[in-house]
């Protein structure tokens, strides 16, 4: 199992299965219709437990992705609910006025087909109001651009639910040396000396243009925007329903079909920004700019978090011997000379069968004991 989660939310991660297993007696050839293989559905849920100490532990539900076979070696590959969100299409909106997340996650989940008892918001970030645009786009990256603007995490692990949740940084759990396989590496990152953060604005234009010309036979079409447009007109065809980066028609008759429309004007700002007050010695400026987020809900916070989240520069990666601890906990791990290391598992990488050893990606600050 790879279990990973992005701190900040620039991305949503996806965490992944792969499972192996023996036929000898040739079950699941692909070729023989009446086998095995037939059971394997797209998208047909696996549910993995482990048991450590003799103590059974979810380790989370997963959605067959590819089945492969070579000689008599079946290969599952599955992933989390999230990743089975870029399967589908958000049409996107607009709100100038804004929007509560909670009703915007809930669209987006409805949008995408998953049920309300499988995704789970913190009650914390239920109220924050958004503002913004979000353009056509698999839901799996509508729920990132969300997200990202809230300062939430988006995870599955050990878990059926995809899990929408503020970053832990209270009490870190410890993993103690006698729990550490030797060959631990650290790597320090580059220095990220401010945070820059742009927002979009959008005008709409004083003019009507064209947006969508085409012959179309008889039939109901998804007309899809290049660009953000409002105050459509039809002919040749009757508007059923439309978004601002979408029109559905219903055409009658085979004909010419014109759409038009005034489009949005896209302009940026800066709007947040957090810049280091003194510069460590031969240490040159380095700002990291964030331009593509359409959706803002307090962009100096999200300023402050990015900033934050860069200056915890020391990463480490190596094995351990797993407990309890899953992609997003906040740990303290230790070392021989008394430091610690305190920051996020961002990554881990578990070996079921191989006793329980887990390759980790840590990133934090240095502290002494």
């Amino acid at each position: 199992i790879l279990e990973e989660i992005n701190p900040i939310s620039s991305e949503v991660s996806v965490n992944t299965l792969t499972l192996q297993f023996c036929t000898n007696a040739g079950e699941f050839d692909l070729l023989d219709l009446t086998g095995a293989y037939v059971l394997l559905q797209q998208r047909q849920r696996v549910d993995v437990t482990s048991e450590i100490n003799g103590v059974s532990m979810n380790m989370g539900s997963f959605y067959l992705n590819t089945p492969t076979t070579k000689d008599n070696i079946v290969t599952l590959d599955c992933i989390d609910l999230v990743g089975t969100m870029d399967d589908t299409e958000y049409l996107g909106g607009y709100w100038p006025d804004g929007i509560q997340s909670q009703a915007l996650i809930t669209d987006i989940m409805q949008s995408a087909g998953i049920e309300t008892d499988m995704y789970v918001i913190d009650d914390s970030l239920k109220q924050i109001t958004v503002r913004g645009y979000l353009a056509i786009q698999s839901h799996r990256a509508a729920l990132q651009q969300v997200a990202f603007a809230i300062g939430a995490v988006v995870d599955c692990s050990r878990s059926e639910q995809i899990k929408i949740r503020p970053l832990e940084t209270g009490n870190p759990k410890t993993i103690p040396i006698v729990r550490k396989v030797v060959g631990h590496t650290q790597t320090q990152e580059a220095l990220i000396t401010g945070v820059e953060v742009y927002t979009h604005n959008y005008a709409l234009d004083d003019t009507d243009g064209e947006l969508f010309k085409e012959q179309r036979q008889p039939g109901d079409y998804l007309i899809q925007f290049s660009t953000p447009a409002d105050s459509l007109s039809v002919n040749g065809a009757t508007l059923t329903e439309s978004g601002i980066n979408y029109a559905r028609i219903h055409v009658e008759r085979a004909g010419e079909i014109t759409i038009a429309g005034r489009i949005y004007e896209d302009t940026q700002s800066l709007a947040g920004s957090v810049y280091m007050e003194r510069l460590p010695a031969n240490a040159k400026v380095n700002i990291k700019k964030v331009t593509d987020c359409t959706l803002d809900a307090d962009a100096q916070a999200l300023a402050q978090r990015v900033y934050d989240y860069y200056q915890r520069r020391i990463a480490d990666s190596g094995e351990i011997i797993l407990v309890d601890e899953q992609a997003g906990d906040w740990v303290s791990l230790k070392k021989a000379d008394g430091k610690s290391l305190v920051g996020t598992a961002e990554k881990i990488s578990i070996d079921l069968t191989g006793g329980f050893i887990a390759t980790t990606l840590i990133r934090g600050t240095g502290m002494a004991t």
